[in-house]
C-alpha cells in the first residue's frame, strides 16, 4: 500500500515496484497508490496488478452510494396520474465553491445525475430538464482550460453551466454570484476550498444566507469535504449544530452533510474488495440475463474484458479505453438504479413498485420506438419511456464527462477519437439502429437498463423476506 499523502512519491514507489524483478516474479503482488486518476497517473493501471486510489474520485464516488445525495430529491416529478409521468417539472440548480479536483469530480456527478426528461417535451422527444450550475474558483482561468479540455461535448451556454473566476470571499461572489434570487431556487452546493475550517466556515455562511430568503430547506443541501484526519468529528460538531437548529430529526435529512472524510473512502471495502466493481459485476450480470444485447450476452464480465484486452485489430490505448468506458458504464448503472428507484417511488409509489415490476418483466413487445409492456396501462408506458429516455440523458451526459463526443463521420464508437455514434437526442436513436451493420436496437438498451434496475429491486425484495 502507497497511500501517504505524498502523492508524488506514491507514483514514484509503486512505478520502481512495478519494475522491479523481484515483484515480476512474484507475478500476482497487488499495489495500492494514492495518486489522482489523470493520463500521467494511469499508465500505471497498465499493469492490471496496480490499483490507483483517488481519494478525490472516491469521496464523490462514496456520494452516490447515499440515495438521499442523489439529485432527484431536489427537484419534481410528476405522477402516475399526470400527463407525464416521470418527467421532471422544476430546475437543478447548484452551487460548486472551489473547482480543484473534488469540485470537477463533483460537476461531473451533478452534471450525470440530473439527467432528467423535461416534462414539456413532447412524446418520444428527449430532451434535458433544466440544470443549472454556477461553480467558483479564484483561479478559474488556470483551472477550466484543462477541464474543457477534458470534456469537449459540454456546451457551457446549452447545459447552463456558469464558471466564474472569482474568490468566494469578494463582494462580486456575494453581489452577482450568490444573489437573492439564487438563494431562493438553490438545491444542491458542495464545498471543497482545500481547507476544512474554511470549507466549514463559507458553508455557514452559505446557510445565514440561503435561510434569510427560504422558509422551507427541504430541497437544499450543502456538501463540506472534509480532507484532513483529525478535523471530521469537529466538522460533525458543527454540522450537528446547524442541523438541529434547523429541526432536522433523521440523518439523511440533513442539511450540511460532512463527505470524503477518510475512514469513509478508505475502508477494505471500497479499496481492496473494490464494491464499486463488485456493484457494476452484478449489473452487468443482471442485465445480460435480460439477453438484450446478442454481441455481449453470451459473455461473463471477466469474458468481456479478456476479450476486448485481446482484439488484436486494435492499438492497446483503444482497447484500455474500452474497458474503461463501458466497465465505467457497469459502475454508474450499479450505482444510478437508486435515482432510478426514487423516480419509480414518486411516481407509481413504494407499495406498488413490486407490483409495476412484475408487470413490466417478460412482458415487453415491439421494437424502437413501438417499444411497449402488454401488462401496464398507456400511462405506465408512459413512465417506462421517459426511465427509458432519462437514461440515454444520463448516458450521454456521463460520456460527456468522459470525453466522448458525436461520432458524425461513422456509425459506430471510435475510441482513437473518442467519437459516439449514439450521442445523438433519442428521436434520432431508431434511424441510427439501421445505418450500422449489425442488427441491433439502440433503444432496446435503455429500456434494457431500466428493467435491470426493476429486476434488481424484486431480487433484492426476495431477498429481504
Amino acid at each position: 500500500f502507497f497511500l501517504s499523502e505524498n502523492r508524488e512519491d506514491n507514483v514514484i514507489a509503486a512505478s520502481r515496484m512495478c519494475n522491479d524483478d523481484t515483484n515480476r516474479q512474484i507475478g500476482k503482488t497487488r499495489l495500492y497508490c494514492h495518486a489522482r486518476r489523470n493520463g500521467v497517473n494511469r499508465v500505471l493501471e497498465n499493469d492490471d496488478n496496480v490499483v490507483l486510489v483517488d481519494s478525490s474520485f472516491l469521496a464523490v464516488e462514496h456520494l452516490k452510494t447515499c440515495a438521499s445525495n442523489h439529485p432527484i430529491n431536489f427537484v419534481d416529478v410528476e405522477t402516475i396520474e399526470k400527463d407525464n409521468p416521470g418527467a421532471v417539472s422544476s430546475p437543478f440548480v447548484s452551487l460548486i465553491i472551489g473547482f480543484g479536483e473534488t469540485g470537477q469530480e463533483a460537476f461531473k456527478f451533478l452534471y450525470e445525475y440530473s439527467s432528467f426528461q423535461d416534462v414539456n417535451a413532447s412524446a418520444h422527444d428527449s430532451r434535458r430538464s433544466q440544470f443549472v450550475c454556477h461553480v467558483v474558483d479564484s483561479k478559474m482561468s488556470l483551472l477550466e482550460g484543462a477541464f474543457f479540455a477534458s470534456v469537449p461535448g459540454l456546451n457551457e451556454k446549452e447545459a447552463n453551466c456558469c464558471f466564474h473566476a472569482c474568490d468566494y470571499r469578494s463582494v462580486d461572489f456575494r453581489n452577482n454570484i450568490l444573489t437573492k434570487e439564487l438563494a431562493a431556487k438553490l438545491n444542491y452546493v458542495v464545498i471543497a476550498v482545500g481547507n476544512d475550517e474554511e470549507n466549514m466556515a463559507v458553508a455557514v455562511e452559505v446557510l445565514r444566507y440561503v435561510r434569510r430568503y427560504r422558509k422551507d430547506l427541504g430541497k437544499f443541501r450543502i456538501y463540506v469535504r472534509a480532507y484532513e484526519k483529525g478535523s471530521f468529528k469537529h466538522l460533525e460538531d458543527i454540522a450537528r449544530h446547524y442541523n438541529n437548529l434547523l429541526g432536522v430529526e433523521f440523518e439523511k435529512d440533513n442539511i450540511i452533510v460532512i463527505f470524503g472524510q477518510n475512514q469513509s473512502i478508505y475502508q477494505y471495502e471500497y479499496i481492496v474488495n473494490d464494491k464499486f466493481m463488485k456493484d457494476g459485476k452484478n449489473y452487468y450480470d443482471t442485465y445480460r440475463s435480460l439477453k438484450l444485447d446478442p454481441s455481449s450476452d453470451s459473455r461473463t464480465w471477466e469474458e468481456r474484458h479478456h476479450n476486448i484486452a485481446n482484439k488484436e485489430d486494435r492499438i492497446l490505448w483503444e482497447r484500455k479505453s474500452e474497458i474503461r468506458r463501458k466497465e465505467s458504464q457497469d459502475r454508474s448503472n450499479a450505482l444510478h438504479a437508486e435515482t432510478k428507484r426514487i423516480i419509480l417511488e414518486k411516481t407509481v409509489g413504494k407499495d406498488l413498485m413490486l407490483d409495476f415490476g412484475n408487470r413490466v418483466l417478460g412482458n415487453r413487445t415491439g421494437s424502437n420506438s413501438g417499444i411497449k409492456y402488454a401488462g401496464l396501462t398507456s400511462k405506465e408506458n408512459k413512465l417506462m419511456l421517459n426511465l427509458a429516455m432519462t437514461e440515454h440523458l444520463r448516458w450521454m451526459a456521463a460520456h460527456e464527462m468522459m470525453g466522448y463526443i458525436e461520432n458524425t463521420q461513422e456509425h459506430k464508437c471510435d475510441e482513437r477519437t473518442k467519437q459516439h455514434n449514439c450521442l445523438i437526442p433519442w428521436q434520432m436513436l431508431d434511424d441510427e439502429s439501421t445505418k450500422v451493420d449489425y442488427d441491433v436496437d439502440f433503444k432496446l438498451f435503455d429500456f434494457g437498463v431500466v428493467e435491470t434496475t426493476l429486476k434488481m429491486i424484486l431480487q433484492d425484495d426476495k431477498e429481504s423476506d
